[in-house]
């Protein structure tokens, strides 16, 4: 658990992803989370940033960026309720994509996410948090 500041980074192996998405979330409780994910397509990948506040899910933001068989994902959250969400190709050139206020979640779980039909999964390589 944490709280307040810091920032959650994960890579991301793609080339499983075939009907699922993954991604790296903080959460209270499974009725209060907000995430960046990805998922893939016979044409691209897309990279999602959504929140579910009181069980109602609703993407915020998402973009195609092509393809490829790895993604980097990084969740910044500064005083606990502002979310920075941003993703590379190779973990040093960052794109910022989209920045959120939600409630404060107070002592908040990371987890990584898999989602999407029955039998999808993923593969990731680490996951860091720093404060």
């Amino acid at each position: 658990m944490t709280s307040g500041d810091f920032v959650a980074t994960t890579l991301v192996d793609t080339s499983l992803l075939k009907t699922a998405a993954a991604g790296v979330s903080v959460y209270e409780d499974p009725r209060k989370t907000v995430g960046i994910t990805v998922s893939t397509s016979e044409k691209d990948r897309t990279v999602s940033v959504y929140k579910r506040d009181d069980g109602k899910d609703e993407i915020i933001s998402s973009k195609n960026i092509g393809k490829g068989s790895q993604i980097y994902l990084r969740m910044t959250v500064i005083n606990g309720y502002e979310f920075h969400f941003a993703f590379s190709e190779d973990g040093q050139k960052w794109t910022s994509f989209s920045e959120i206020s939600f409630c404060n979640l107070g002592e908040a779980r990371i987890a990584l996410t898999v989602g999407g039909e029955r039998g999808g999964a993923a593969k990731f390589d680490w996951l860091r948090v720093t404060q």
